[in-house]
């Protein structure tokens, strides 16, 4: 498991309540990826769902679904989707993420 300093940790979580998403704003939806660039070849990926999802808890204004890392950024990827790292998140940081 993965455990990231809990500074830039923050900052993910930051980033994530900011609404710093690559999401499609037409209609009011704010479903959408974050990505943190960790290192030249790391990238943790954030996708969160909106309140108009139907994945979405009735509690909740988004949910975070996928807590991925990847070699390149989805970004600069050559084909739809980059080379996935095998890693995650401890348990801790990952509950921490979606449970926001």
């Amino acid at each position: 498991m993965l455990r990231i300093k809990e500074d830039y940790f923050q900052n993910i979580i930051s980033n994530i309540k900011d609404r710093m998403l690559n999401f499609d704003t037409e209609g009011g939806c704010a479903c959408g990826r974050l990505e943190i660039k960790l290192s030249d070849h790391l990238y943790l990926s954030v996708y969160r769902s909106c309140r108009k999802a139907n994945a979405t808890p009735n509690e909740k204004l988004w949910h975070i679904e996928d807590v991925e890392f990847y070699k390149q950024s989805f970004e600069y990827a050559e084909d739809e989707h980059p080379e996935e790292v095998k890693m995650k998140l401890d348990k801790e940081q990952e509950y921490i993420l979606i449970d926001l």
